[in-house]
């Protein structure tokens, strides 16, 4: 039995890049190429190839952009649909997050755990390191 696959020659990556330029690669491919061995360089094409691109159905309708990176990548943003925003941000409120309350502080509030007595504060002095509990009469 023939298989396809055994006998390809391995392929180039097509990324774009201003005038074609090749764009080096990063500090981690360079550790991966010495661990794992070189890969075949991509192949760079001009940005200006990619006008059609602009009007095509991928990006105007579905968000695609171009990444301009060494590996060419495609990408589209995942994009919440409002109603789960929304949802997403009364929870953040119900939770304390959206406040920086939690619900342990409105008990400690209810019981009087952060209740100083009447007339009583903290009082720190400028000119000194000291700090003492003032109580006014």
């Amino acid at each position: 039995m023939f298989l396809a696959g055994a006998v390809r020659a391995p392929s180039r990556g097509l990324a774009y890049s201003y005038n074609s330029e090749p764009i080096p690669p990063g500090f981690l491919e360079t550790v991966f190429a010495g661990i794992f061995g070189e890969r075949l360089p991509p192949r760079f094409e001009d940005t200006r190839k990619l006008r059609n691109f602009e009007v095509s159905d991928a990006h105007v309708h579905h968000n695609f952009i171009y990444t301009n990176t060494r590996e060419g990548w495609f990408f589209s943003p995942h994009a919440e649909e409002t109603w789960f925003r929304v949802l997403r941000g009364f929870g953040q409120f119900l939770e304390g997050s959206a406040m920086d309350w939690q619900i342990g502080d409105l008990y400690d509030m209810y019981n009087g755990a952060l209740r100083r007595p009447a007339g009583c504060s903290l009082v720190h002095s400028a000119s000194s390191d000291q700090s003492c509990l003032a109580c006014h009469s």
